[in-house]
């Protein structure tokens, strides 16, 4: 198969520190888009969701490897199998659909969008219509003409950066246009990504597939985890250590820090490196995140975590697990108690004539 731009550059991306870690939440990820993607015939809308830093990317990664060295590397060159993009804001915050239909565009080679043709061709751009229905047409055409099966959108929760919701529902429309009986979407982005897919269009939400790069927590098992993934980022050669076991001592630490995102762990360990020649134990306390930060990514996880709990995970309403309530008790309904009203005192039964009503005389 041939590898359109945005694949080569995919494949070409490597981690900041160290090669790819393997480790229990990757692989658990891992597996369940391979399994996916062994599977993949068409219709389908798979996201990848996850904390900033939380490694979805690299599993996007590592399925476009999966793709284009398994699934497609029997199709003929003059196939386009995969294509994607990277998504993004325009200057004033906001996304474009027609940015991402330009995007698509190029990546499956139109000659009016391509920019390595239009070089060739010395600048020479075809003339066409840049409206957003003829795009949008010219990348359905695209699709079906070069046999493209799964197409891929990274950074994808930019698709939603929109104060609009009309605006932001229609490019959702968009994308799931694009999605046929032969061709897959696959969105890989954040937590917010996932709220939009589930909160403006219901039918959208229904086909889609969720597949969580989850972090660790502070249990025992999870610490476990942590203390190998924290050596192995002790092992990068880009980074010195005064003391080769100074990260793994605080490695507890750095788990509660970093809120259990590997990202953010690499991050802060490129902090240290820039900090000093030397990474030390006043490196660590002095790259140590404010409380501010924290909370402020302690609250996106949280939108993402509740979301999905409350919507994938949890399969009885909120409060069912709750005993019922006993006689002469107020019900209740999600854990709450529920505000009975008190019924409306009246003189008589409604409807009925009051017989003590004193009758006015009139005179004949």
């Amino acid at each position: 198969m041939t590898l359109t731009p945005f694949a080569e550059y995919l494949l070409s991306q490597r981690p900041n520190l160290t090669d790819e870690i393997v480790h229990p939440r990757f692989q658990l990820a891992t597996k369940e888009a391979m399994r996916y993607a062994s599977l993949a015939s068409g219709g389908t809308i798979l996201l990848i969701t996850g904390a900033s830093g939380s490694g979805k990317s690299t599993l996007l990664r590592v399925m476009t490897r999966f793709f284009t060295e398994k699934v497609f590397k029997d199709v003929d060159d003059t196939q386009l199998p995969l294509i994607g993009m990277t998504a993004g804001t325009s200057n004033d915050g906001k996304v474009r659909m027609k940015y991402v239909l330009n995007a698509l565009l190029s990546d499956l080679g139109h000659p009016s969008f391509d920019q390595r043709k239009i070089e060739i061709a010395g600048g020479y751009r075809p003339i066409t219509r840049t409206d957003e229905s003829s795009q949008l047409s010219m990348v359905r055409h695209g699709l079906n003409v070069n046999k493209t099966r799964i197409l891929l959108i990274d950074e994808a929760q930019f698709l939603t950066e929109n104060r609009n919701p009309d605006l932001r529902g229609g490019i959702l429309e968009s994308m799931k246009s694009l999605v046929t009986s032969s061709t897959d979407l696959v969105l890989c982005g954040g937590f917010s990504l996932l709220v939009e897919l589930d909160s403006l269009k219901a039918h959208l939400a229904s086909r889609v597939i969720t597949i969580v790069v989850d972090r660790y927590r502070e249990t025992d098992s999870d610490l476990v985890a942590w203390r190998k993934i924290v050596a192995a980022i002790s092992k990068s050669p880009k980074i010195r250590l005064r003391d080769p076991d100074v990260l793994i001592r605080n490695s507890e630490q750095l788990l509660v820090e970093t809120l259990g995102v590997i990202g953010v762990l690499e991050r802060r360990v490129l902090q240290m490196a820039m900090s000093g020649p030397l990474v030390t134990q006043n490196s660590i306390t002095a790259t140590r995140p404010s409380k501010k930060k924290i909370a402020i990514m302690q609250a996106d996880i949280h939108l993402g975590e509740s979301h999905l709990a409350d919507v994938y995970i949890s399969t009885r309403p909120k409060g069912a697990d709750s005993a019922a309530p006993a006689d002469g008790e107020r019900p209740k309904r999600g854990g709450q108690e529920r505000e009975v009203k008190k019924p409306r005192k009246t003189r008589h039964p409604p409807f009925h004539r009051n017989a003590t009503r004193s009758v006015p005389k009139v005179n004949a």
